[in-house]
């Protein structure tokens, strides 16, 4: 188990009460494995809880743990400890880039500018004039077209 020190007393002006951002910021840098000769490792999941709230005057002590050290998998488990009492703990998961790994994303489609794109409201009425539509469906578009039409005036003059 590696033990390291981080006093947030020193930030106690910038962070008056250290919680989410920096919490978080300071386990995931204690807990980043060593790269090896190959690249950075990619973080690829991370699971944290915060358990109870941090005093900015008191130093932190973080825990990291070696879960698993594979040749392109890393776990770790982090532990914010305050006073003797855990504060905050995570565990993260990382993986070192590798060539023949599949890519599991979807191409961005080709889509029109913002600017090009069609207003929400004359939508909604290109929509309510549709023949197949019922009357209702078509009395509740319009209505909604109604509603949208007042919000977006008084959004404009506040």
């Amino acid at each position: 188990m590696r033990q390291a020190r981080l006093s947030l007393a020193c930030e106690a002006e910038l962070i008056p009460h250290p919680t989410n951002p920096s919490l978080s910021s300071h386990s995931l840098c204690m807990c980043v494995p060593p790269f090896r000769e190959r690249s950075a490792p990619n973080l690829m999941h991370v699971k944290a809880y915060f358990l109870l709230s941090a005093d900015a005057t008191v130093p932190l002590l973080y825990y990291v743990d070696r879960l698993r050290d594979g040749r392109s998998y890393s776990t770790r488990s982090v532990r914010a400890v305050q006073g003797g009492r855990t504060v905050f703990v995570m565990l993260c998961s990382f993986q070192i880039p590798e060539t023949w790994q599949p890519s599991r994303q979807w191409p961005m489609p080709k889509v029109p500018r913002p600017e090009d794109c069609e207003d929400e409201i004359e939508y909604l009425k290109r929509l309510a004039s549709q023949p197949n539509l019922t009357k209702e469906g078509k009395a509740r578009l319009l209505g909604y077209v109604k509603v949208r039409t007042i919000i977006s005036r008084t959004s404009f003059e506040l």
